[in-house]
């Protein structure tokens, strides 16, 4: 019996520390209606988790979280008209997984002013809608409704035309005729596509004439990191024998086809081997003598591993290796 009470204890005391551990619900947060790539959207808060063992993940890999638990945005994002959403996940040691719906909202959403994008009398553009490439299915997937609920009554319908419609890339998006939700049916590559210009027009039911001027939208496909970085050049380099410590050897050049001035194309250098005769610049990409003992006569050339990574370095970074072949000068040091 007393074996019996010891375990209704630990079960219940067990099972008051898993549902301690919580994050909100949900959070909404006013943003600007473009977020700068290192903009710290919000902190999530926990209470009563083990803070050790806990985990947090997210879906939208245009953000990131960092070991504050902070979510800072890695790329510039566009937030649409009607608002963005994204899931944050919490985990910890109780095996449990707390689910956060972060709603992402500029001042013009929250007055609750009506689009309105095709009416003649207030006709102007959008903000771009944003799709995030290489997106999962299942398609098709809704983007954004085009009109106001309130255009949406009359007696009409919705056409759309431009690249990813009827030009290369064909059918890539689709719009509902009747109620003007534009959607997209398949995956996308940002370093292909990294925009699109569609052109929606708006026609009457009964006269099929074109009843408001055309209106242009642009589709942004925001990037992912997708793409390890690469070497630029070949990784041959000479240096004179007997050089003095610091002395420059070359300079190793890389690229990233993923989106210019954000974490996905920030690249950090690192040599791997040959530590002892050489160093590199981490931010340039410089390499530098160590020693100034490198003796023609006893080794002319040295082969030392190159490491380029991306997202600044971080362990989450895509990396790429190659071989640097750096040949030993003569000098003249022997009678």
């Amino acid at each position: 019996m007393a074996n019996v009470l010891i375990f209704n204890i630990c079960l219940v005391l067990m099972l008051s520390r898993v549902e301690s551990c919580f994050i909100p619900k949900s959070l909404y947060i006013i943003v600007p209606d473009t977020i700068p790539a290192g903009y710290t959207i919000t902190t999530v808060e926990v209470a009563n988790c083990d803070t050790e063992s806990m985990h947090l993940t997210l879906e939208d890999q245009r953000f990131t979280i960092t070991s504050n638990r902070a979510i800072v945005a890695v790329t510039p994002v566009s937030v649409a008209p009607g608002g963005r959403t994204f899931s944050v996940w919490a985990r910890d040691n109780s095996g449990l997984e707390s689910e956060m719906v972060v709603h992402l909202v500029h001042s013009a959403i929250r007055e609750k002013k009506p689009t309105g994008f095709l009416k003649r009398s207030k006709r102007r553009s959008p903000p771009p809608f944003n799709i995030l490439e290489n997106g999962k299915g299942p398609f098709p997937r809704n983007i954004e409704k085009i009109v106001s609920d309130s255009e949406a009554k009359h007696q009409v319908y919705y056409t759309i035309t431009g690249p990813g419609v009827n030009q290369n890339p064909l059918e890539l998006f689709s719009l509902n005729p009747g109620t003007g939700m534009l959607m997209v049916n398949g995956p996308i590559d940002r370093e292909e596509f990294p925009w699109f210009i569609l052109t929606i027009r708006v026609f009457d039911k009964l006269t099929n004439m074109e009843t408001y001027l055309p209106l242009d939208i642009k589709v942004v496909v925001d990037d992912v990191n997708d793409n390890a970085p690469t070497f630029v050049d070949q990784l041959q380099f000479t240096v004179p024998e007997q050089s003095v410590a610091g002395t420059v050897v070359g300079k190793v050049n890389a690229t990233d086809r993923d989106l210019a001035e954000s974490l996905h194309t920030k690249i950090k250098y690192f040599l791997t081997t040959g530590l002892d005769l050489f160093a590199i610049n981490s931010e340039t990409g410089v390499i530098t003598t160590a020693t100034n003992t490198l003796d023609r006569e006893a080794k002319d050339k040295h082969m030392v591993t190159v490491l380029i990574k991306d997202m600044d370095g971080a362990v989450n970074g895509l990396s790429t290796t190659g071989t640097a072949t750096i040949t030993v000068g003569d000098i003249n040091d022997n009678n």
